[in-house]
């Protein structure tokens, strides 16, 4: 979970077919990807809201966790 900027990202058409191998292994990457997501996306809200909450109250950033008071403010002031 991170904060994005309106207007500095557009949605992938996934239905429509690659021209080479290479992007149509990579579509279907994307495609199992969304579907894990959409399958499991009340658990991956639920633990995101949860280690952003923690972060706030500690403060402490651990291993391998975003920053999120420093990518909240890059997203606040950016043009």
């Amino acid at each position: 979970m991170f904060p994005v900027v309106d207007g500095v990202y557009y949605l992938a058409d996934l239905s429509t077919p690659a021209t080479t191998t290479e992007d149509e292994q990579r579509r279907n990457l994307m495609v199992k990807e969304y579907f894990f997501c959409k399958k499991y996306k009340k658990q991956i809200e639920a633990k995101a809201k949860k280690i952003y909450a923690k972060q706030m109250e500690t403060g402490i950033i651990a291993p391998y966790h975003c920053n999120y008071k420093v990518l909240e403010y890059v997203a606040d002031t950016y043009k």
